[in-house]
């Protein structure tokens, strides 16, 4: 396992807990490099490892704009994206 893996077992099943990096939107112009515990992963889910990923226009607006973009929750500074 990975320094940020630890386990847990849970009712005899055993349950990776995992933490992770994202820049995450709470608002406008407020943009944060965090680390957190993802959620366990229930049946029908994948867990995919980015590689690499950029930055286009409409994401930049959307940094931008924050909770005033049409697609950006109005409580983005509660539950960040």
């Amino acid at each position: 396992m990975k320094n940020s893996e630890h386990l847990v077992v849970q009712e005899g099943f055993k349950v990776i807990k995992m933490k992770t990096r994202a820049a995450r939107l709470y608002g406008a112009n407020d943009v944060r490099l965090e680390e957190f515990e993802l959620r366990p992963i229930t049946s029908g889910e994948l867990l995919i490892k980015i590689i690499s990923d950029s930055v286009c226009m409409s994401t930049h607006k959307t940094i931008i704009q924050g909770a005033k973009h049409l697609r950006v929750p109005e409580n983005v500074s509660e539950h960040p994206v």
